[in-house]
């Protein structure tokens, strides 16, 4: 019986929650009699002023009667978990859910066989705390915002066939009181939320399969444009005649005579500026090819952002789940009574289900959006040029590597944020808030956040902390709604105007780390911070430039950012009139607006300030 219950704890059973059940005998205070679930189905509970449920004691016996329930019938606290996590952000909300554990008091043994069973019980449930402990360890970090968790709780409990669907078992409630039973049901709720949420990240998965060959498509599409563009260019007055036709401005057809000019064929066809431009002229002269090119683009962008959602989402419900699971911990580790045996299949189920959630869930954040797709295919990601050497390289990381060698390292950094015009991510913030965030949560590590978070905001008891969480979601108080503004339009690192010196040790944590950046990231920059067009779009730093390669994640990069740019810019002609700058925000003060009035001037490098009196010029990268 021992080893049997040891071999099903260390998952060596096909299924160990049924095993520890079938190994262990009754004990005066557990039946182990299962209820049929024919029996009627429990009503919601009534509703308070504010719509607040009212759950009575007798409501809440209903279950334990009943013992096999369904997600449907357990909605009621489904909504009020989705309520609460609100409040996670403070660390406040999971103690509102679970409650304090009372004094452990042991249960009582009528004979040794009864004794040796309450011990086997509490050695499984401990060695069951240990691996949850384990594998809540190994969870993702990041914490997403209240408003993406939300939406995505609000998504599953709008699954009413899966809820109805989906069964818990609850063990029996004698020798438990009333705040020890809405516990156990509060956990079989969240279960629920556990279980439907695997499911639906299994199925974003396999919904994101596939999008490989779109985009592979796309590419192709992109590089026959190009081609067609570059046997154009060929043909001398008639070239400049169609260049007219298709709007491309006088910066446009010098950049197309410079890349002619300068690359084969091949080489011009996998130029992603050109194969932008190549567009615009594919939409001149063949609407229809070029209204079929756009819907592919819509459609994979489409379920490429339903999959971040999927994701981010997820990640968000992740931090739930270990904080909730955390305060199991606390409640019952190293403890014993009545409550904790009988909660041994719950927090068993509980353990299994984040380990399946840690095989499905994808971190944004730290692992990008798809690093390795289409890798085979085109294993370059982006192409930068020094001097007469052009090296084609396949990550951020090897771009960083290459920077350092010289003094663009070092001008990238400076950029990162500017006094005297936008800072690199400052630019990204304007048009997509969350993904700026999440360039702040990559190269700032969850374990330094926290404290200088704490500091910022004056929370001594603010934990989980997420800069995607805060700029994108709701924000609590001024402090934090000011908080995207302030820490990324200007440069704190040598001269800050925070007292608490928060935001310059935010600043130059992701400056040391900035080579820690994602390939999503690190194009995102690029097309954010172009010389001139977007189309066109390069990273200027001294001598070098960085550009992107067409591949997957560049064509979405290049996508989202236009289309976060569009709500803040109008539209003129061309497609890439949402790329545009966007305006600065007002200044709050006058230094600052003669910050702006100099920004107008001067084209420099990357990291060096304009110089005194110089004449107004269309700046680089950044500028």
């Amino acid at each position: 019986m021992q080893a049997a219950a040891l071999l099903a704890l260390a998952g060596c059973a096909s299924n160990p929650i049924q095993q520890i059940k079938d190994s262990l005998p009754d004990l005066p205070f557990g039946g182990s009699a299962r209820v049929s679930g024919q029996m009627p189905g429990i009503a919601p509970p009534p509703l308070g002023p504010g719509g607040k449920a009212l759950v009575s004691e007798a409501f809440i016996e209903q279950f334990f009667q009943k013992r096999v329930v369904s997600g449907e019938e357990l909605l009621f606290e489904l909504i009020t978990i989705r309520q609460t996590a609100g409040k996670l952000k403070n660390g406040a909300g999971l103690m509102e859910l679970l409650g304090t554990q009372d004094a452990a008091a042991r249960p009582g043994s009528a004979n040794n066989m009864q004794a040796v069973a309450a011990g086997l019980q509490g050695a499984a449930i401990s060695a069951a705390l240990s691996t949850l402990e384990s594998q809540l360890d190994k969870m993702i970090k990041s914490s997403g915002s209240a408003q993406e968790l939300d939406e995505y709780l609000g998504a599953l409990l709008e699954a009413k066939q899966a809820l109805a669907e989906e069964k818990i078992e609850l063990p029996s409630s004698s020798g438990l009181d009333a705040k020890q039973k809405r516990r156990l049901v509060t956990m079989a709720a969240m279960l629920v939320a556990m279980r439907l949420s695997n499911k639906q990240l299994d199925q974003a998965r396999k919904d994101f399969a596939g999008i490989e060959d779109d985009y592979l498509k796309l590419i192709e599409r992109r590089e026959q444009a190009a081609s067609l563009l570059y046997e154009l260019l060929q043909q001398g007055p008639a070239a400049a005649k169609a260049s007219q036709a298709a709007g491309f401005s006088r910066a446009d057809q010098d950049f197309l005579a410079q890349r002619r000019g300068s690359l084969s064929l091949k080489e011009f066809s996998n130029d992603m500026g050109v194969q932008n431009l190549a567009l615009r002229l594919l939409r001149q002269r063949d609407p229809a090819l070029y209204a079929d090119y756009r819907s592919g683009v819509d459609r994979s962008s489409k379920r490429t952002q339903a999959y971040v959602r999927s994701m981010v989402g997820g990640a968000a419900f992740s931090s739930l789940v270990s904080g909730f699971g955390r305060q199991l911990l606390r409640l019952y580790k190293d403890k014993k009574n009545e409550e904790m045996l009988a909660a041994l299949p719950l927090v068993l189920a509980y353990g299994n289900e984040v380990k399946r959630g840690l095989g499905l869930s994808w971190d944004v954040t730290a692992q990008g959006i798809f690093p390795d797709l289409g890798k085979a295919a085109r294993p370059a990601r982006f192409r930068l040029s020094q001097g007469e050497q052009t090296l084609e390289l396949g990550s951020a990381a090897e771009v960083m590597a290459e920077l350092d060698k010289g003094e663009a390292g070092g001008l990238l950094r400076e950029a990162l944020f500017r006094d005297h015009a936008l800072g690199l991510i400052y630019r990204v913030y304007l048009c997509d808030r969350a993904e700026a965030g999440r360039m702040l949560d990559r190269t700032m590590p969850a374990e330094r956040r926290d404290p200088v978070a704490r500091a910022y905001f004056n929370q001594p008891e603010l934990q989980g902390f997420s800069f995607a969480a805060s700029f994108s979601g709701k924000p609590d108080n001024a402090r934090e709604l000011e908080l995207g503004d302030r820490l990324l339009r200007r440069d704190h690192r040598r001269l800050t105007d925070d007292g608490g010196n928060a935001l310059s040790q935010i600043q130059r944590s992701v400056s040391e780390r900035s080579r820690e950046l994602s390939n999503d990231q690190l194009l995102r920059l690029i097309f954010a911070n172009r010389e001139g067009s977007a189309m066109r779009a390069s990273l200027d730093l001294g001598r070098s430039s960085l550009r992107a390669v067409p591949s997957m994640q560049a064509v979405y990069a290049y996508e989202a950012q236009v289309d976060g740019c569009r709500s803040l810019v109008s539209p003129v002609a061309g497609d890439d009139a949402p790329s545009l700058p966007p305006p600065a925000p007002k200044p709050r003060d006058k230094v600052e607006q003669g910050r702006q009035d100099n920004k107008a001037g001067g084209k420099t490098q990357l990291g060096a300030k304009p110089a005194t009196g110089a004449p107004a010029k269309t700046g680089r990268a950044g500028n």
